[in-house]
């Protein structure tokens, strides 16, 4: 009897502290089906989808068919918000059989066995969710890859731990939420060695023909205005000025995903 008794309370304050934290999440007044592409590409697109080469081997969307997509109603506000969580956007705008549509816009088959240990691609959010990204498929592309690695080193996973960090840097104040949003939809691999605990130094790239600047050392104190970086007094930082163009882009060297042999 006492068996019972310890069961049926173990059992009801565990249903008690289930119920307590579904009522915790707080989506605000978030639209989960909320878009807005960083550029306007026509989707399913006309053409095979090639991705492109970052520094260091890892793969890069095309940006005609992967431009990257926020939710403007995943404010600021609301990511700082300890309640607030990304199922309340997941899955909201589009199904997993959409989502498995990009494998073939990009050529690639849709790998077997994909889950656990043996997952070798991820339909990843460019633009990750806690980040504000939408669930749109300007979105989503297959980040598969590299073949013979343990699935701690495979791409997806190491683009995981930079959006932790790019989260974290927005929630604390010391990242601005559209310069995270643009940096990691041009080209999330500049934000590799901050996101394993190397000193902070990114780059700032908002995609596809706008200016982008390199910032030493972000802080609070820099804020992005107009294009250009304006730093209070007494803050000593180096920027630098550039240009990326999408001629520039077309002219990277390109590569595709190897398959599973």
């Amino acid at each position: 009897m006492t068996a019972l008794i310890r069961t049926l309370t173990g059992a009801f304050f565990g249903l008690f502290a289930c119920h307590a934290t579904l009522a915790a999440v707080d989506c605000h007044d978030v639209d989960s089906q909320g878009a807005a592409p960083l550029r306007a590409v026509a989707l399913p697109p006309l053409k095979v989808c090639t991705q492109r080469v970052a520094p260091g081997g890892f793969i890069l969307p095309d940006p005609e068919c992967t431009p990257g997509a926020i939710n403007p109603t995943v404010t600021i506000n609301v990511l700082q918000d300890p309640n607030y969580r990304t199922s309340c956007t997941r899955d909201g705008a589009t199904s997993a059989t959409q989502k498995n549509k990009t494998y073939s816009w990009y050529g690639l088959p849709h790998p077997a066995n994909n889950t656990g240990a043996n997952q070798f691609c991820e339909l990843d959010h460019l633009i990750s969710l806690e980040l504000g990204g939408a669930d749109t498929l300007e979105n989503i592309w297959p980040q598969c890859g590299p073949d013979k690695v343990t699935l701690c080193e495979r791409y997806f996973k190491q683009k995981d731990a930079v959006e932790n960090y790019l989260a974290a840097q927005v929630k604390a104040g010391t990242m601005n939420l559209h310069d995270a949003q643009w940096g990691i939809a041009n080209d999330w691999t500049q934000y590799l060695e901050a996101a394993r605990g190397s000193p902070q130094v990114a780059t700032v790239r908002p995609p596809f023909g706008s200016p982008f600047l390199t910032v030493a050392n972000v802080v609070p104190s820099t804020q992005l205005v107009a294009g250009k970086i304006r730093v209070r007094r007494g803050q000593k930082h180096v920027v630098h000025r550039h240009t990326a163009t999408t001629r520039h882009m077309k002219k990277r060297s390109r590569t595709r995903l190897p398959t599973r042999s």
